[in-house]
């Protein structure tokens, strides 16, 4: 009895979720945030580490520095949400942006699987593909969001879809490409042939509509004809049987409430572009310090590199952190504080990644115990 339930459970959430979004939209957002992004990132960041420590024989300082490189469009996700927002591809906001990094994706696999490539060129490649992996989450996220507003009590059922969905694929990936990048099986250069798989889960969805995106042209035609209908209920409201005074009595209340509600709306829109500009400019210079700090350590070569390197990253990061709490405090300060403990956690917390490093390191001294 006991094993039914939890089925039972199940068949009625993903129903409810189908029944309100249809099956297309729930089964590219299990593509896109279970392979494309679960998948995806554990076949793709376990064979980048093996293939720079294994085969280019990269040191852990330099595999670091790279490291730092091509995250980056993990860095400007900001940029992809404001992007699609202001700029449509043939009336599309979403979908063309996600089959672009489809494309991206497959192709940056496909020459690291085939070709191989030295630091350099596989660095380039990395940003692309971590671009293909990085552009369709904030898609999805955006479009949940849109669909939150529609049916605002299946919020929760689509949050955990995404991320239960991302978890669920990256636990089972997680194992298998521990299996996968041993040389007897596949190798780190071949373990890139996968992700062309994972890239394809957002790109052939993407390609045939199951975004169930609606063009700019037919969102205004409805807004335009939702706008009428008001109109003619409201004329419609007003009856016409009434005396002359009572009439105009009526209009009269009728006008001088639409123009307190226009100079109130007014208000509203301004302070509303004014937070907008505010979390615009947070969002560009977040992305910005973060492009300045992967493009330093990636490329800067001079004496005294790694205090260099240290010193501009931490300076760009204290001068952020406080630039983000003077900007965001004027929108929320919760909304500020937060924002700075978060960067901050990230920032001081040691990494694991550090231990892995250390332990393949090559050609440098390590400690002894």
């Amino acid at each position: 009895m006991f094993v039914f339930i939890p089925i039972a459970a199940i068949k009625s959430y993903f129903s409810r979720l189908i029944n309100s979004f249809g099956w297309k939209y729930v089964a590219i957002i299990i593509c896109i945030y279970g392979l494309n992004q679960g998948v995806g990132e554990a076949v793709l960041f376990t064979a980048q580490r093996y293939y720079y420590f294994d085969v280019l024989k990269t040191s852990a300082k330099r595999y670091t520095q790279i490291s730092g490189f091509t995250n980056i469009p993990w860095q400007i996700k900001a940029m992809y949400g404001m992007l699609s927002d202001s700029v449509s591809i043939y009336g599309l906001r979403r979908t063309p942006y996600c089959i672009g990094a489809g494309i991206l994706g497959t192709i940056s696999a496909l020459f690291l699987w085939l070709l191989g490539a030295g630091v350099n060129l596989s660095s380039i490649l990395l940003v692309f593909a971590n671009l293909s992996i990085a552009s369709p989450d904030v898609m999805i996220d955006a479009t949940a969001a849109e669909k939150a507003k529609i049916h605002p009590k299946l919020t929760a059922d689509l949050q955990a879809l995404c991320w239960g969905s991302l978890y669920f694929c990256s636990f089972f990936a997680e194992m298998a490409t521990g299996l996968l990048v041993d040389p007897k099986v596949l190798g780190p250069q071949h373990l890139f042939g996968v992700f062309i798989i994972t890239s394809c889960a957002n790109l052939l969805p993407s390609s045939f509509g199951w975004l169930g995106e609606k063009r700019l042209e037919q969102q205004r035609r409805y807004a335009a004809l939702s706008e009428t209908e008001q109109d003619t209920t409201l004329s419609v409201g007003i009856n016409p049987l009434h005396n002359s005074a009572q009439s105009s009595q009526t209009s009269t209340t009728i006008i001088t409430t639409a123009t307190n509600s226009t100079q109130i709306s007014k208000h509203i829109n301004e302070k509303d572009k004014q937070i907008r500009k505010l979390i615009f400019f947070a969002a560009v210079s977040t992305c910005s310090a973060s492009v300045a700090i992967g493009l330093v350590q990636m490329f800067y070569s001079g004496p005294d590199s790694t205090a260099v390197e240290g010193g501009i990253t931490v300076a760009l990061g204290s001068v952020l952190a406080l630039a983000l709490y003077y900007i965001l405090y004027r929108v929320s300060p919760p909304l500020a504080g937060t924002a700075v403990y978060i960067f901050l956690s990230g920032a001081f917390q040691p990494l694991t990644d550090v231990i892995f490093d250390w332990s393949h390191d090559d050609g440098e001294k390590k400690w002894k115990l």
